[in-house]
């Protein structure tokens, strides 16, 4: 009687019993029925090492054939699927930390005076953000200081280069506001500088805002640098959040409030603090992570389509996850056209809304997404903003050709934070701590380290029956209640909605485990 291990639809791996009756089959062909198979006989002790041998060799050839699966591939065996789509795994990856809050100055209107103390000449001038008044061009000399000066405020009001500016003339003092608040890529400031041979002229101004520019460094409890990813302007309330990535490979830790020391000296920046655990790096990409960007790459080489789009920014270090939602009609759609997209939100007609979750320490990710979408957007795209100023990315980028410049939109994904109660029966787990085993997977789970499970990822609503499905399988354990939320005092058994705007986050410490 013969067994085949390879079969025309797979790799057969068949229990150790159904191979044992297999090879039993064949010693009594040959030796005849009364053969007695009883483990104690020498026979039975030879049966047993030839279905060792058979089972070893099905485990070796699954194992094998599995290797040109990317869902199962492991080691280099994945790197060499990875080389056909020109996918490389990355040396190392940084630990990220995602909504730190910084504190500061509120944001305010700009301000800022010129006062005229003596006379100006002809040929004098005041250049204000970069357009330039000449005295007795584009300002008339009065006859005295006052008239001067109310002469100045009137050719700044009148000129639509500096419509953001408003001016007032109080005696030989004229006065300057911003019109508009400061956002991230339009800075209303208001800059003077003055050029007179003679006259007394003077100015000074103040920042209505703060900008804490990317590269901008923190330090944690233990010493640990990490650095600000992208551009964070501080709002009206003196607060914003941000992503900081650690600058040194690895995984280094980041426990909750540990991250609150300022390294970077910015005018009006005053506190930093993180309200959740940094996700850990690693010194070498996992298998997992490499699958998920295999997957989502596979359109590097295509243009002019949403997966193309999506699969450059994928390619960018630090990417850890990606919703892109495209409105290919003529009119502008908003949720009362499609549930999908959030209430309050609006994406363009012919365009796209781009939300990204992700990170890096070198200060270039925004430019990197924003030089990805301008290299395989198709011409006309338009980009859609979220509502919330706060987590909208607009960077200019020039085409590498004519280096002409595009401004490309995206957005950040803005967070929904979780409470979960677990209450847990050990069955098989045999380590020192049940209750921090469970909540490690969860973590990981969220941050995409686990092996053959999907990553929490940008729109993904979260269920009991997720956590319980995802811990079943990693853990040997009985969940016998589940209870979720977005506050620790409103927990139940309904799933969190997860806007396409949004991802779900998790905090060890907002895990509660109870242990039967």
């Amino acid at each position: 009687m013969s067994y085949d291990f390879v079969l025309t639809n797979g790799t057969v791996v068949a229990d150790t019993s159904s191979v044992q009756s297999t090879v039993e089959a064949v010693w009594q062909d040959a030796f005849g029925k009364a053969l007695s198979l009883e483990p104690s006989t020498p026979q039975g002790r030879i049966i047993e090492m030839m279905t060792l041998e058979r089972k070893n060799i099905m485990n070796v050839l699954a194992f094998m054939c599995n290797q040109i699966n990317p869902n199962f591939s492991t080691g280099e065996y994945l790197d060499a699927i990875a080389g056909f789509f020109d996918i490389q795994r990355e040396a190392e990856t940084y630990t990220t930390v995602r909504f730190v809050q910084m504190t500061g100055t509120p944001l305010t209107y700009s301000t800022g005076s010129i006062t005229i103390t003596e006379q100006p000449s002809s040929g004098d001038s005041i250049t204000l953000n970069d357009i330039t008044y000449a005295f007795g061009d584009d300002v008339a000399i009065g006859g005295n200081t006052t008239a001067t000066a109310s002469n100045l405020a009137t050719a700044i009001n009148g000129d639509s280069s500096t419509s953001f500016v408003a001016a007032t003339a109080s005696n030989n003092v004229v006065n300057l506001t911003s019109t508009q608040l400061s956002s991230l890529g339009n800075y209303y400031g208001i800059e003077i500088s003055i050029a007179t041979e003679s006259a007394e002229i003077t100015s000074e101004s103040t920042l209505g805002y703060v900008l804490i520019p990317a590269g901008a460094e923190a330090e944690t409890e233990d010493g640990d640098v990490f650095v600000l990813s992208s551009d964070v302007l501080l709002d009206a309330s003196g607060s914003a959040s941000g992503t900081f990535v650690a600058k040194e490979e690895g995984p280094i830790q980041c426990p909750v409030n540990s991250l609150n020391k300022i390294l970077t000296e910015v005018d009006g920046w005053e506190t930093v603090n993180n309200g959740s655990a940094g996700t850990l790096g690693a010194l070498q990409e996992s298998d997992s992570a490499l699958r998920v960007r295999i997957d989502k790459s596979k359109f590097k080489w295509s243009t002019s389509m949403v997966n193309s789009i999506g699969s450059a920014i994928y390619e960018i270090n630090g990417v850890k996850s990606l919703y892109i939602y495209e409105n290919y009609e003529g009119f502008d759609k908003t949720n009362a056209d499609d549930p999908l997209i959030p209430v309050g939100e609006t994406v363009k007609a012919h365009g796209v809304m781009i939300i990204v979750d992700g990170g890096s320490n070198d200060a270039t990710f925004d430019t990197k997404v924003a030089s990805a979408i301008l290299e395989k957007r198709s011409g006309g795209c338009n980009m859609s903003a979220v509502a919330d100023t706060d987590y909208v990315r607009t960077i200019q980028v020039r085409d590498g050709i004519y280096q002409t410049p595009y401004n490309m939109t995206f957005n950040m994904a803005q967070p929904v934070q979780l409470y979960m109660s677990l209450t847990v029966q050990n069955v098989s787990y045999t380590g020192a701590n049940l209750a921090d085993a469970v909540r490690n997977i969860i973590v990981d789970w969220f941050a995409g380290n686990l092996e053959g499970v999907s990553p929490v990822s940008i729109g993904k609503t979260i269920s009991i029956f997720d956590i319980t499905s995802v811990l079943s399988n990693q853990i040997g354990v009985y969940i016998k209640a589940c209870t979720i939320g977005t506050s620790p005092d409103n927990l139940g058994i309904n799933e969190i909605p997860v806007p396409i705007t949004h991802i779900a986050t998790i905090d060890k410490e907002n895990i509660n485990i109870t242990v039967l």
